[in-house]
């Protein structure tokens, strides 16, 4: 069991979310991130790598990078979706349309919403997801 280890739990990859949330203002550089990032031991999942940046009540931001043709399946999140999209080139594919998604672009949706990402280019995107209520 490492030091951040707790009983009952299987090896960590980051430390805690607990302790990496801790905070109550936090300044976050996302180059830094991304640096740290890919230098990871571990291999990449479906040609891209990510990490949760926040995680405090309904709101979960994630930060991604990807490589080209790097995706996520199709999944849907029970709460209200941005996806903005840093750099590189996206390709957002819901049931109801195809959305090609290029730097400082965003895409709002709907709890619920089926989508599947996929990086046309090689790019990074910072994903919101803010739980619906009830």
């Amino acid at each position: 069991m490492t030091e951040q280890q707790q009983p009952g739990e299987e090896a960590r990859l980051r430390r805690h979310p607990r302790e990496r949330f801790a905070a109550s203002e936090r300044v976050l550089d996302l180059e830094k991130v991304d640096r740290e990032l890919m230098q990871e031991a571990h291999p990449a999942l479906d040609g891209r790598r990510q990490i949760a940046l926040n995680k405090n009540g309904p709101v979960t931001q994630v930060f991604f990078h990807f490589e080209k043709g790097g995706f996520m399946p199709e999944h849907a999140a029970d709460g209200y979706v941005t996806i903005h999209v840093l750099d590189g080139a996206f390709r957002i594919t819901t049931p109801d349309a195809v959305h090609e998604l290029d730097a400082q672009m965003m895409l709002l949706l709907d709890p619920c919403i089926p989508h599947r990402v996929e990086a046309v280019e090689a790019g990074r995107m910072l994903l919101t997801v803010c739980l619906a209520e009830g």
